[in-house]
């Protein structure tokens, strides 16, 4: 399970890539195109491993924000929301870099050591 998280992690992170590649001109394809790949890396990149200690809160709050920007994002990629591609490339690349810290499940619990013997 954890190569499997691993890999969500990593989608999310090449997509975060290549939105900034995007953003910066590096890469000429269809804005459109990188909008929806980077909004779907960002989604499936809630579920890959959690590379930081955060509450559960934080997790939870990380993960809305990048849900609702992928979001957003996919809408401007559809033509529903105008605005400069650039600018909605920057919002994808901070919504996947958000996934990586977000958590919409659980963590597993450690369970607790044995007592010590007197």
């Amino acid at each position: 399970m954890k190569i499997i998280k691993t890999i969500l992690s990593l989608i999310a992170l090449v997509a975060a890539a290549l939105g900034a590649a995007q953003a910066a001109g590096a890469v000429h394809w269809n804005p459109a195109l990188v909008d929806l790949l980077t909004g779907g890396a960002t989604v499936l990149g809630t579920f890959g491993i959690v590379p930081l200690t955060l509450t559960m809160a934080e997790h939870r709050a990380c993960a809305a924000i990048a849900t609702f920007a992928a979001a957003l994002v996919t809408a401007h990629a559809t033509g529903a929301i105008p605005g400069a591609p650039k600018v909605f490339n920057v919002v994808a690349v901070g919504a996947a870099l958000l996934s990586v810290l977000g958590r919409w499940d659980a963590p597993a619990t450690v369970p607790p050591a044995p007592p010590a013997a007197a």
